[in-house]
């Protein structure tokens, strides 16, 4: 987030990880950690302890319980299973050893948004105290590090030598050139944000400076000059770019010499040349998803969405937003509607190559004929009595009762489709593809009943081998990627990743 962590640091693990490094997803920044049940179950990644942490993979990943659920109860794949978290989510339900984490109005985090026009960075600082057992995750871990390294003969302490999470945040903060002289993390506690840039003029409602001058948003600032102090020291290169001890810092065009872009070199780069280095065309360009050429007339597109009532699947036990919204009907087009006979409320059954679901349409002009698209945060199987509407459950761990569930006067809890949405990852990036499943869209049959809903782990492992087969090493790859043959130069064969090309 653009400072360092504490110090020291730890060096990098001295033996790599598939699920760290998949050779079939050299660009992948981000990893593929939705293909990680399927990579121990082939035996590629052998986990001893399985340690999951503000995180609910049961509910949020493609196969949702149907894949995750079968990788958490199968102690062969995952011996022993760590939960830390708040709540009693649909993962922490299945966990050998529950830690209680914090949420986040009793814990300490840095946090900066680029939602200003100005850059800060800001802490979370607790509320209250943490109740009952509840204990921040970096100091569970930090208790745990001092178990197993008790006087740091093994390495590990000295880099969980901290003494709470203040601290912590302090050793993050105290020695940030310019936060330290104002006072680093007690400056940080008392005003929440640094640097203090602006103030709202609350009789206007105006960004005001210090002197009470209005401030406007500035655009095109790549366009701004570098002065005559900025290019001393400067070096030009045959491109236009301006560097100054090794780093790009602007861009000259036409004996004019301007900031240029927040780039590595200051520009706008439609060409990738990484992507050229592993045989990957560098320039945009547009690929069909092979198994949408094949879509038969009555097959449509499956995708999910979130909705603006929900923050994603973490807020159903919010009792004023589930009173708002608390089920999720499968939109759908009207034209589409009518050709199956169905209008809004009505039961509709979804197919697709991992399993069916059982669930209400709502019509509506808002979708495309070609689609049908449900939003997520709903159907909770676990995550609290409000989530599931198990209002009769004596509250878990000896909590205190709610008054307010008496007040709830829903019985639908929605239905979630992650169970059916089988696993894609996108070739270059690796991501998963939500908006690509095939579904067969069909009115409710008389043995269906709302929420019916079942995935295949079987039929999910076979999308996988599918996926994979796409990848980077994959036997499709090519066909998906002809520009490989092309761009692919001499220099391609020294990544080992791309051995098989």
């Amino acid at each position: 987030m653009g400072w360092p962590q504490p110090t020291p640091e730890p060096g990098k693990p001295k033996k790599d990880s598939v699920l760290a490094h998949p050779p079939e997803y050299p660009l992948a920044g981000h990893k593929v950690s939705h293909l990680t049940p399927f990579f121990i179950a082939d035996g590629r990644q052998k986990v001893n302890v399985y340690f999951s942490y503000q995180d609910n993979p049961v509910y949020t990943n493609p196969g949702a319980r149907a894949v995750w659920g079968k990788l958490f109860k199968d102690e062969k794949l995952i011996p022993y299973y760590v939960s830390m978290s708040p709540f009693m989510g649909e993962e922490t339900a299945l966990a050998d050893l529950i830690l209680p984490d914090c949420p986040y109005l009793e814990r300490w985090e840095p946090e900066s948004m680029p939602n200003s026009l100005w850059p800060w960075l800001g802490i979370r600082q607790p509320v209250h105290a943490a109740l009952g057992e509840s204990r921040e995750n970096r100091i569970m871990l930090r208790d745990i590090i001092h178990k197993l390294d008790p006087d740091g003969k093994r390495g590990m302490k000295q880099f969980w030598d901290f003494k709470d999470g203040e601290d912590y945040m302090r050793r993050h903060f105290d020695n940030i050139p310019g936060l330290k002289e104002a006072g680093g993390l007690d400056f940080l506690k008392k005003h929440g944000v640094w640097p203090i840039h602006v103030k709202l003029d609350p009789k206007t409602g105006k960004v005001t400076d210090k002197t009470g001058r209005e401030i406007r948003a500035e655009y095109g600032l790549h366009k701004k000059e570098l002065s005559a102090a900025e290019m001393s020291g400067t070096v030009v290169d045959k491109h236009g770019t301006i560097s100054k001890n090794g780093k790009a810092i602007g861009v000259q065009r036409k004996g004019k010499n301007y900031v240029g872009f927040g780039t590595g070199n200051r520009l706008i780069n439609v060409r990738v040349d990484g992507w050229a280095d592993y045989g990957f065309n560098p320039m945009p360009t547009f690929k069909r998803i092979p198994w949408h050429e094949t879509m038969k007339e009555d097959e449509l597109i499956l995708s999910t969405f979130k909705i603006n009532v929900h923050k994603q699947s973490r807020t159903a036990a919010v009792k004023w937003l589930a009173e708002i919204m608390h089920s999720n009907p499968a939109w759908m087009n009207p034209v589409t509607a009518a050709k199956m006979g169905v209008k809004t409320g009505d039961l509709v059954r979804i197919e697709t190559r991992a399993g069916y679901m059982v669930t209400k349409a709502y019509v509506t002009e808002g979708i495309h004929p070609k689609v049908v698209s449900i939003p997520t945060a709903f159907g909770h199987w676990e995550y609290g009595r409000l989530a599931t509407l198990k209002l009769k459950d004596k509250p878990q761990f000896g909590g205190a009762d709610d008054p307010d569930l008496q007040n709830v006067w829903w019985d639908d809890k929605g239905v979630h489709p992650n169970d059916i949405i089988p696993v894609v990852a996108d070739p270059i990036g690796g991501s998963q593809g939500w908006f690509d499943t095939v579904a067969k869209l069909t009115k409710a049959g008389p043995a269906d009943k709302y929420g019916d809903i079942q995935g295949d782990w079987q039929k999910h492992y076979d999308a996988y081998k599918e996926t994979l087969r796409y990848a980077y090493t994959g036997d499709l790859h090519r066909k998906m990627h002809p520009e490989m043959a092309s761009w692919a130069g001499p220099d391609s064969v020294k990544h080992k990743s791309g051995g098989g090309h």
